[in-house]
């Protein structure tokens, strides 16, 4: 048994199938599928530079580029929309500066110049795959080890300004030393204006869709700022003014950003815990660690929070009651639940901690790191359909103008060519930073519905070629919409159809019946059925 989809001159379109009935029914159990995965969150992933973790795992400049475009190409595969490069680990970098040096994982050494620039192609490439990158910046922890880094790289940070810097010792439980770190002393005006001057370079000179701060935190209570404090302290109680300090910063950083890139997102990643709740005790960003996390957001100094939270669904603390703490005072910016895929008991739980996060309200999640989450089957279908980045109102609410003209053409079997005109700037002067491709075999044009997003392209792309290797349907539809630089969509676009001319084998026999019938259930549908039987020739 086998069918056909033709195109009738007189009946508008014949599909010879098996009913209507049985492929609504198949149709409506995706559906039940798809309506738990949302049109809109911010799928993402740290991809850690340092010690060459993630990237760049080779001292070859060739290399390291094949290996980038490999890990945005699986993250785009895999239908995540950011990535969180990290850009500064360690008082270093992997763009040039003025003011830091290149980072060691690129040649080897500290200092030592690359033959290109990796932020830069990073950039260039995700955005042609329709990604937001946001480069990741370490803040207050500047160095590793007890021995200062060489004072053959006088552009560090710590043997440029040694007055600026403290060693800090990690302890397990029982006090004993674990490792030895170099942070820097926030209590110092001077220390905060660096960092503001170093991180502006950086936003000026490239561009980047957000910039997200980690370790932007003392790193405990036994920091050695005593002197800073009897100097600059005020009278104020230290834990405040220690909180203080780093909110100067984070109002000074927010403020120096939209002034020159409005649309910049600010984020960070804060530590999970911010104070104990019940089923969720443990290390305390705001009692220690001077981390007022929640005030960034409700200042409105941060668009986003990244909170670390490192945990799983049993035991405490519990991923389920942070992630509904976050969102409960995000203050109306942006939660986006950072998930420990590095341990393998929380790497088990990740289909449920995505659908965890998306009942709390949240808007997505970030994995630490990406070759722990670079396999398809972890998310387990839950990034079954692309999304679109959740837009941010308070940066910007007006919609782009839509494409135009848009025509879709068969130009092989099962290849489909999309043309459209690129869109008018808007009455705020945005035009298109990205195209939405959509396509339906519905009769009605769905946009808000996930399962009929195919990708999205670079908003300078005027033409897509579509593969539908195993048709559902005779008749395919497709819309296209502009979505600018605030991740705010347009309307959609005219429609342009397809018939689908094609012979398929099924996949179970039937009863010939060699009856056309009325279609069911609409007897008015330009869409019949027919089944029919081919036979062997007999000579």
């Amino acid at each position: 048994m086998s069918f056909c989809w033709l195109h009738l001159p007189f009946l508008a379109m014949a599909l010879l199938f098996v009913s209507e009935v049985s492929f609504s029914q198949a149709r409506g159990g995706l559906e039940v599928l798809h309506q738990r995965i949302p049109k809109r969150e911010v799928r993402a992933a740290w991809v850690v530079t340092v010690r060459g973790t993630n990237w760049p795992k080779s001292f070859n400049p060739e290399e390291q580029k094949r290996a980038l475009l490999s890990i945005l190409q699986s993250m785009k595969n895999a239908n995540f929309n950011t990535i969180v490069l990290q850009v500064r680990a360690r008082g270093d970098l992997i763009y040039p500066s003025q003011y830091e040096p290149w980072a060691p994982p690129l040649t080897g050494t500290l200092g030592g110049t690359p033959s290109y620039d990796p932020l830069r192609l990073a950039i260039d490439e995700a955005h042609k795959l329709g990604m937001e990158i946001h480069a990741w910046w370490n803040v207050v922890k500047v160095a590793d080890g007890p021995d200062r880094p060489p004072l053959s790289v006088p552009l560090h940070v710590v043997n440029a300004h040694r007055d600026w810097v403290k060693q800090w010792t990690n302890r397990d439980r029982n006090g004993k030393p674990t490792s030895t770190e170099w942070w820097l002393d926030m209590g110092m005006p001077e220390v905060r204006a660096y960092l503001v001057s170093v991180a502006m370079e950086m936003v000026r000179n490239y561009d980047i869709d957000g910039i997200h701060f980690d370790y932007i935190r003392y790193p405990g209570l036994e920091f050695d700022d005593e002197k800073t404090y009897a100097r600059f302290g005020n009278g104020l109680p230290k834990d405040e003014w220690r909180r203080e300090n780093i909110n100067k910063f984070v109002r000074a950083i927010y403020d120096s950003i939209v002034m020159v890139k409005p649309m910049l997102k600010v984020g960070s990643a804060p530590i999970g815990i911010y104070k104990n709740l019940p089923d969720a005790e443990g290390w305390q960003g705001y009692v220690l660690l001077s981390q007022d996390a929640r005030r960034w957001l409700a200042e409105g100094k941060h668009d986003y929070v990244m909170p670390q939270l490192y945990w799983g669904l049993s035991g405490n603390p519990k991923f389920n009651v942070l992630v509904h703490d976050w969102q409960e005072n995000s203050h109306g910016r942006h939660v986006y639940a950072g998930v420990a895929a590095y341990k393998p008991a929380v790497l088990l739980e990740v289909p449920a901690l995505i659908d965890t996060t998306r009942k709390a309200g949240a808007l997505g999640n970030c994995f630490f790191t990406f070759d722990d989450i670079s396999k398809k089957e972890v998310i387990a279908g839950r990034y079954r359909y692309p999304a679109l980045i959740p837009p941010m109102p308070w940066k910007d609410s007006i919609p782009p103008n839509p494409p135009m003209n848009l025509t879709a053409v068969e130009e092989n079997p099962g290849r489909y060519l999309l043309r459209w005109a690129l869109p008018l700037p808007a009455v705020d002067g945005d035009s298109a930073k990205y195209i939405a491709i959509y396509r339906f075999f519905d009769r009605g044009v769905q946009t808000d519905d996930p399962a009929s997003l195919i990708t999205v392209v670079p908003g300078k792309q005027s033409a897509y070629t579509d593969e539908i290797m195993r048709p559902t349907s005779p008749r395919y539809r497709y819309v296209v919409t502009a979505i600018d630089k605030g991740n705010v969509e347009s309307a959609p676009s005219n429609e342009a159809a397809v018939m689908v001319v094609q012979l398929v084998a099924l996949s179970r026999p039937f009863e010939p019946t060699h009856l056309l019938a009325q279609n069911s259930p609409n007897p008015f549908s330009e869409i019949s059925f027919i089944e029919y039987e081919l036979k062997a020739r007999t000579r």
